[in-house]
C-alpha cells in the first residue's frame, strides 16, 4: 500500500541504507531528502535521483512521516523543530540511536514525553533479530521459567589494524563513540527493553592498544526484575558473538549462527548427578545486519499505515539507554 510522502534528515552511511530500504518498500508516494546545505542538496540529487532533494525544513509538514539520520548531537534538535513546527500535531519520526546524547536533552525529552510516547520510535535493530524476539516470547510465556541472568560477548579486532589508529572509535572522546556508547549501545537497550531498567550497575574499561579511548570493558547490571546481565565488549581479540539468557529451567544461547535450547533443568546421568541437557537447534542463520533494518522500518511503516501508536514502553527504554550510559561514563 502507498502512502503519502516521507522526509529523511541525512543522505550518508546508515542514512543511505535507510533510503535504500524505503526506496525497496515501495510504501511511500515521494521520498524527500533534507540537508541545510543546498549545494549538498545537488549532491543528493546524483546520489539518489529519484528522490527530491530540498533544503527547507517546513517540507516536513507534508509528509506523513519522518525519519532522523543525520548525526547523534542532532536529533534533539530536530525534535524540538519538529515540535514547534507540528504544534503538537506531530507525524510518526523513526529517529536513529541514540534519541539523546546529553543530560539536558534526557531532559527535555522527559518533559515532552507524553507528546513524543506514541509516535516516536527509535531505530534499535538489534531487537528485531531472532534471538530478542525469541527471550520476549519465552519470558511472556514463561514456558522455561523466569530469566536469572544474561551474558553477551562481542568483539572484533579491530584495535590493532594500522588503518584504524586515527579512527573516531579511539579518539573521540564523546560518550556515544566510544565502545559502550557505540557498541554497548545495543545490548544495554536490549537488556533494558527485555529485563527493565538498571537499579544498580558497574563498568571496567581497559586499554590494549595505544588509542585515547579503551577498547575492552566489561558492565554489569542489576535489573528491576531481579536479572542480573554481564556485557563485555572488546576490539582487542579475536572476532566472537555469543550471547545467553540462563532462565529457571533452561538457558537460550546464540553462537556460531545458531539458536539452541537447553532444556529443561532437571536432567540427570547415570549416577544420578546433574547434567546438560541436550540441545535443541532453534534457529540457523546469516548475518543479520540488513534484515533487521528491514524489520525495523516495516514494523514502523505498519504502524504509519494503520494509524496505530507506538508502544510508549519503547520510548521510555530509548530514553533510559542513553540516561544509563551518561551515567555510567560519569556525565
Amino acid at each position: 500500500m502507498e502512502i503519502e510522502n516521507v522526509f529523511i534528515v541525512g543522505y550518508r552511511n546508515h542514512a543511505h541504507r535507510i533510503i535504500a530500504n524505503l526506496s525497496k518498500s515501495g510504501a511511500y508516494k515521494n521520498i524527500y531528502i533534507y540537508h541545510p546545505n543546498k549545494e549538498v542538496c545537488n549532491a543528493i540529487k546524483k546520489l539518489h535521483p529519484k528522490s527530491i532533494a530540498t533544503n527547507i525544513f517546513s517540507d516536513c509538514l507534508f509528509c506523513s512521516s519522518i525519519y532522523i539520520a543525520s548525526p547523534s548531537e542532532t536529533h534533539v534538535f530536530y525534535l524540538k523543530k519538529l515540535l514547534e513546527l507540528s504544534n503538537g500535531d506531530l507525524p510518526y519520526i523513526y529517529c536513529e540511536k541514540p534519541v539523546a546524547t546529553t543530560t539536558s536533552e534526557i531532559k527535555w525529552l522527559k518533559t515532552n514525553y507524553h507528546t513524543f510516547k506514541n509516535k516516536l520510535f527509535v531505530g534499535f535493530n538489534l531487537n528485531f533479530s531472532n534471538f530478542p524476539s525469541l527471550i520476549e516470547k519465552l519470558i511472556a510465556s514463561n514456558e522455561i521459567g523466569s530469566p536469572i541472568y544474561a551474558n553477551f560477548h562481542v568483539s572484533y579486532g579491530l584495535a590493532f589494524k594500522k588503518e584504524f589508529d586515527d579512527n573516531w572509535r579511539f579518539n573521540n572522546q564523546k560518550p556515544f563513540s566510544t565502545l559502550i556508547g557505540n557498541l554497548g549501545i545495543h545490548y544495554i537497550n536490549m537488556c533494558v527493553r527485555l529485563f527493565g531498567e538498571p537499579i544498580k550497575s558497574s563498568l571496567i574499561e581497559a586499554h590494549h592498544a595505544n588509542h585515547k579511548n579503551s577498547d575492552t570493558c566489561i558492565l554489569q547490571m542489576r535489573h528491576a526484575s531481579n536479572v542480573t546481565s554481564n556485557i563485555f565488549l572488546s576490539y582487542a581479540t579475536i572476532y566472537n558473538e555469543e550471547y545467553k539468557v540462563c532462565f529457571t529451567d533452561g538457558e537460550i544461547n546464540q553462537s556460531q549462527g545458531k539458536i539452541k535450547l537447553f532444556y529443561p533443568r532437571d536432567i540427570f546421568d547415570a549416577n544420578g548427578e546433574f547434567t546438560r541437557p541436550n540441545p535443541e537447534t532453534l534457529y540457523t542463520q546469516t548475518n543479520e545486519r540488513d534484515s533487521t533494518l528491514s524489520r525495523s522500518i516495516n514494523f514502523f511503516i505498519n504502524k504509519v499505515v494503520k494509524g496505530i501508536p507506538l508502544e510508549e514502553s519503547e520510548l521510555e527504554s530509548s530514553i533510559n539507554t542513553s540516561s544509563t550510559i551518561l551515567k555510567l561514563l560519569g556525565h
